[in-house]
């Protein structure tokens, strides 16, 4: 048994200046599967969360029923997007071989899971506005700061890409340099790339909260946000999904480059939008 090759953890991967020998690499199934544990925990948190904001309904004025209406759109959608999220970890965990699509699956499902996250403490500053109004804007700024982390974290995928493929080394090798990325060197390269530039639309929104600068929502703007965050929820799962499916007459389908860049860009960019839409203080 101590000659079993299967499980190693040394493999070969052709590196920049040849083979190289890596030691504990990343199994991107793995993490799948301990990840998808994390995300179900933020549906298991919405669900008491909706309770506690019905109750807080009975007292709400006219002037609060809409901003009643958006946490409690907020919190069904981070419902749905960790149900989702997780059962797409968990699909992607249980592949048997780690092949090119599995990269772009995940990145696109974590696109599910960072909007579970950033919905929830979207839904807690809008009580905040209403019953801790001094403490608003320090919620709308940590509702960006998980908008910069989930794209922080999406953009690690990238550097997975060299670890994933066909499994014979010489066809992995001839596969990997027709795909986008072509070594370690490159995955890492748009990993940090990638990371940079999805931190530009969170950090500008995170400036513009704390300048004071909001856009006050209105009855159609709650409909719309909630609407648009549904669909980008259960849109990336979908993406995922479809993404996991197999090609059974060519070549795998590894990441590509508007897969990497856009799952990554799309939840920072959500994070600006709904930061500009959370209320402030509320005085009436």
């Amino acid at each position: 048994m101590a000659e079993d090759t299967a499980d190693q953890s040394v493999e070969m991967i052709e590196g920049d200046s040849g083979p190289a020998q890596l030691e504990g690499q990343h199994d991107i199934r793995r993490a799948s599967a301990g990840a998808s544990h994390i995300i179900g925990t933020f549906g298991a948190l919405a669900v008491p969360a909706l309770f506690v904001l019905f109750s807080v309904a009975k007292s709400a004025d006219r002037n609060q029923e809409q901003l009643v209406a958006l946490a409690g759109g907020l919190l069904i959608v981070a419902l749905l997007a960790s149900i989702g999220g997780a059962l797409g970890l968990n699909a992607i965990a249980a592949q048997e071989h780690p092949t090119g699509n599995l990269v772009p699956a995940t990145m696109f499902v974590g696109v599910a899971s960072a909007l579970s996250l950033i919905t929830v403490l979207g839904a807690f500053e809008v009580l905040a506005s209403i019953y801790l109004p001094a403490s608003a804007t320090l919620f709308a700024v940590i509702t960006g700061v998980a908008g910069l982390m989930g794209g922080f974290l999406i953009a690690q995928g990238i550097a997975d890409v060299p670890y994933t493929g066909p499994g014979d080394p010489a066809e992995r090798r001839a596969w990997q340099a027709t795909q986008w990325v072509k070594s370690q060197r490159q995955a890492d390269w748009h990993t940090s790339i990638a990371a940079g530039v999805s931190a530009i639309p969170a950090v500008t929104g995170i400036a513009l909260r704390i300048a004071g600068f909001r856009i006050s929502p209105t009855s159609a703007t709650v409909s719309w946000l909630v609407g648009s965050s549904l669909v980008l929820a259960m849109g990336s799962v979908i993406l995922s999904g479809m993404r996991l499916r197999h090609p059974t007459d060519g070549p795998q389908k590894g990441l590509r480059f508007a897969e990497a860049y856009g799952s990554t860009l799309v939840v920072s960019i959500y994070a600006l939008v709904l930061m500009m839409l959370l209320p402030g203080a509320q005085t009436g």
